[in-house]
């Protein structure tokens, strides 16, 4: 986050484009996307199986109430219906900037959306669990070894990274970069090869990239253009929260994923 608020500092300050921003966007979904693909784990396949409805029933809820609050969203404010719908729509920041940076909708409202929207999850999302009597007390043992990666790993890391790469430019799929890295990655992991876990600096490395790129869209002109979004914006925010707990709490009573991560799950962060 510091990342990405720097960047857009230097652009109020100094007026010049920062360069190379597309390439570190796309290297940040890639990294992003095989990340995600090998923390897939076998156990979680049986978990998914037992809940499926369950889960569809979530998504397809969310989804619906994101697309329905981006169509609000548009109609109150000057923003367009496509950028109105990536900010109001539950995917992760790093996702939905992505998305949008490929779409060529305005990404410094969707990254500032969603920023806030953290924000909002980050800083009550500890108060309120407790508050209600929602925290399970007690570490729960995952059974899980912590394996790190080895040599042959990042470098088979690299050569789907790589063809992911060619891939996307060839296919010119939007949120392709993470997409295909990510079921590239997760497909070889789950059957193939076990690729162990990779170190926190690779994480931190994507993070760096895709705030780079984030933070570099944002301008004055999209600070100007906040300024009339952020109250209708502040309000389909606490929506999504609420109804994101909601439906964990709902996950949690229908399935056997406890509820710590049924929550996290749901919450739309």
């Amino acid at each position: 986050m510091g990342c990405m608020l720097f960047c857009g500092f230097y652009r109020f300050v100094v007026k010049s484009e920062i360069a190379l921003t597309g390439i570190y966007n796309q290297l940040g979904q890639i990294i992003f996307g095989m990340l995600i693909g090998t923390s897939f784990r076998q156990e979680n396949l049986e978990t998914m199986k037992l809940a499926t409805l369950p889960i569809l029933f979530q998504i397809i809820v969310l989804v619906s109430a994101g697309f329905l609050m981006g169509m609000l969203l548009s109609r109150l404010t000057p923003l367009d219906r496509s950028t109105s719908i990536l900010s109001s729509l539950p995917g992760g920041l790093p996702v939905m900037t992505s998305l949008a940076e490929d779409l060529k909708q305005n990404v410094g409202i969707v990254a500032v959306v969603h920023y806030f929207r953290l924000t909002i999850i980050v800083l009550t999302m500890p108060l309120l669990m407790p508050f209600l009597g929602l925290l399970e007390v007690g570490t729960k043992e995952t059974g899980v070894v912590s394996v790190p990666m080895d040599f042959n790993g990042y470098l088979l890391l690299g050569l789907i990274g790589v063809v992911t790469f060619v891939l996307n430019h060839r296919i010119r799929f939007p949120g392709g970069h993470m997409l295909f890295g990510m079921v590239i990655s997760g497909s070889i992991h789950l059957f193939i090869y076990p690729f162990g876990d990779t170190d926190g600096i690779v994480k931190l490395i994507a993070i760096v990239f895709l705030s780079v790129s984030i933070g570099s869209k944002i301008t004055l002109e999209t600070i100007l253009l906040l300024r009339k979004v952020i109250l209708p914006a502040g309000c389909i925010i606490i929506t999504l929260v609420t109804l994101g707990l909601v439906l964990g709490v709902l996950l949690h009573k229908l399935t056997a994923i406890d509820l710590n991560t049924a929550l996290l799950s749901s919450v739309p962060g």
